[in-house]
């Protein structure tokens, strides 16, 4: 009898696993990866401003941590601090509101 326990799961490689995370573009609309994230984030930040509570129902979670990555690749995002006050009555003080200034290479 053959341990089972101790097989690699179908298409895992055993040590040294990297995800691939410079092919862009071939994500699901409700994909919750990282670049899908961002590139969900810049479209919306293209359009007009908007707050944290927006970018999370829109699938951007941690939307301080996708903003500091686009920082990083170069991009001029402001952070204003707003009150806002969400459908079921809620206040939220200091919630962000992002808006982008520039781009790289621009």
């Amino acid at each position: 009898m053959t341990d089972s326990s101790k097989q690699k799961a179908p298409g895992r490689q055993s040590e040294g696993f990297q995800k691939d995370s410079s092919k862009r573009g071939n994500f699901s609309a409700k994909s919750t990866s990282v670049e899908a994230q961002i590139e969900r984030l810049l479209a919306m930040l293209r359009l007009r401003p908007h707050t944290s509570h927006e970018l999370a129902k829109a699938g951007i979670y941690h939307s301080p941590a996708r903003i500091l990555q686009l920082r990083k690749r170069g991009y001029v995002i402001q952070t204003h601090r707003v009150h806002l006050t969400d459908a079921w009555g809620y206040g939220h003080s200091r919630c962000g509101l992002y808006e982008l200034l520039s781009e790289p290479g621009a």
